[in-house]
């Protein structure tokens, strides 16, 4: 009877052992098939299309901005332009030391001279004072050191050389 049981449960478990591996190879294949497929698909679409995209992201989920690399030209022509960078900053305390400040400060707008700038900082509101917030503004820098050429979602150093072209010197907006 002993040997029956032994046998019985030698049986069971190799049963056991088939049906699992056969679950899991079932589950591999409907997951890894179709995402098999889908990269050979889309890999053979992509070298049929171009792969610059042009846009704007609005959120990080949506993917970065994809646009043709600067010129050699382009990039000359940014780097000898100087430009002034109107940025809205903040102080602010959380505790009760009033010399211990959070700070932060985000760009917005872009312009090709200083009274350009200080113009623009004073339309936008209140200048900055410290332990307060407001705009300011800071230059000459190059657009190159400030921007990047990899999808910067405003593509302001495109939009600086589409102004240089048309010869204007409006600011540019690159946040409200």
């Amino acid at each position: 009877m002993r040997q029956w049981l032994v046998i019985a449960a030698i049986v069971a478990g190799g049963i056991l052992v088939i049906s699992s591996l056969t679950l899991i190879a079932v589950i591999l294949g409907i997951v890894l098939l179709p995402a098999a497929i889908w990269m050979w698909l889309t890999g053979k679409l992509k070298s049929s299309q171009d792969s610059v995209i042009e846009g704007k992201a609005r959120r990080v989920d949506e993917g970065a901005v994809v646009l043709p690399s600067l010129s050699e030209t382009e990039k000359a022509t940014l780097e000898n332009t100087p430009v002034w960078i109107v940025r809205y900053r903040d102080e602010f305390t959380h505790d009760e030391n009033p010399h211990s400040y959070e700070r932060y400060a985000y760009g917005v707008a872009v312009c090709f001279s200083e009274a350009d700038a200080e113009a623009e900082a004073r339309r936008r509101g209140e200048p900055f004072k410290p332990g307060w917030a407001g705009y300011d503004f800071y230059g000459p820098v190059s657009p190159l050191s400030e921007f990047r050429d990899d999808g910067h979602p405003d593509n302001v150093l495109r939009i600086i050389l589409a102004r240089l072209a048309a010869q204007s010197r409006e600011p540019i907006s690159i946040r409200d």
